[in-house]
């Protein structure tokens, strides 16, 4: 059977297997090219199979991509040490009157943030935006920052207004300019941002409870789950990371590795990427994954090992509906780097 019957199979198993998805799109990449692209099923009432450029909210892949304008901030000495703390750079929400602040925050670290070690809470709405989801989260306890992994969307809300505080968050210099111009603008992905689905190019519908329904605002999920994108410009991201584009090797490789908690285990988590590595502790495979209120959506990335022997593959899937198991859309683009892996 070839790859692509491989990648193919794969894929009808996973919708039959999963019936609250109606439609998928799947890209695969190998050596800096896409290999295969194909959309299934539909992604509105009026049965419209999804391409390329359907646009489908991506909720929390968006972290992998706060996760590197933070490291471009690091690199351009913005942030001066990614170990730094949060009370370095800020000790009120920005623009933000009346909102609570967890002075506790001050001594979390930036990259316990990425690597969700940092005792933050979790929370999460479809309603509120991300600065009154943190402001409500301030008003609970925060455990020892590196002690355990715990998976919170406050994390990255706290990135983004520990950003917006860098920048100064005027309406040229913010981290939705900021990321669009020095991450999205650099990948080449063009239609990539906290878009609202009435300016949305072809937008796909998120299908929740067995019935379409409509985007929540951006500004809910932010820079921890609000930005919209398409396939067209998942390739170009898997593409440019195999390129080396946005981050130098080095900032890649922090990136990319375990975050090691304070009794000398290694977290599930680097920064904003799950790494896996083999035996040797080379780091097999990086995955971020998205879902929840009618999508799914994951990008795993198997990065090259050595320069010689392993080369870059990667999978993206964008799908209106919420899998049936946690994970599954990981799963899914997990399992087609593997046959690309496979058949090499």
């Amino acid at each position: 059977m070839s790859l692509s019957d491989q990648i193919n199979s794969a894929i009808t198993t996973y919708l039959s297997q999963n019936p609250a998805v109606p439609g998928l799109i799947l890209s695969a990449q190998y050596n800096g090219a896409t290999i295969f692209c194909q959309g299934y099923g539909v992604i509105d009432e009026n049965g419209t199979t999804p391409t390329t450029a359907t646009t489908f909210q991506i909720d929390s892949l968006s972290k992998a991509l706060t996760a590197f304008a933070v490291l471009r901030l690091y690199e351009q000495g913005s942030i001066k040490n990614i170990t730094d703390t949060v009370g370095t750079y800020m000790t009120a929400l920005p623009d933000c009157t009346g909102c609570n602040w967890n002075d506790s925050w001050n001594t979390i670290q930036i990259d316990q943030l990425l690597a969700m070690v940092s005792g933050i809470p979790d929370a999460s709405s479809t309603k509120l935006t991300y600065l009154e989801i943190l402001s409500n989260v301030a008003k609970q306890q925060v455990t020892p920052p590196g002690v355990s992994y715990v998976y919170s969307d406050p994390n990255f809300f706290l990135l983004g207004a520990l950003i917006n505080t860098i920048l100064g968050n005027s309406a040229g210099n913010n981290f939705a300019t900021y990321i669009q111009e020095q991450v999205f603008s650099v990948f080449g992905m063009i239609n990539t941002g906290l878009t609202e689905q009435a300016s949305a190019q072809d937008p796909a519908l998120p299908y929740f409870n067995n019935a379409y329904t409509n985007w929540r605002n951006p500004n809910c999920g932010y820079s921890s789950g609000g930005f919209a994108s398409t396939m067209a410009d998942l390739e170009a991201f898997a593409i440019g990371m195999a390129n080396g584009l946005v981050l130098q090797p080095s900032s890649y490789q922090l990136m990319w590795t375990n975050y090691i908690l304070t009794d000398g285990k290694q977290g599930p988590f680097g920064l904003g990427w799950d790494v896996t590595t083999n035996t040797d502790g080379a780091v097999t495979m990086v995955v971020k994954d998205g879902g929840g209120w009618g999508w799914s959506s994951s990008l795993a990335y198997s990065p090259a090992i050595t320069a010689s022997s392993i080369i870059p593959a990667s999978a993206s899937v964008l799908m209106n509906g919420t899998t049936a198991k946690a994970g599954s859309a990981n799963q899914l683009t997990k399992h087609v780097v593997s046959l690309i892996r496979n058949d090499q």
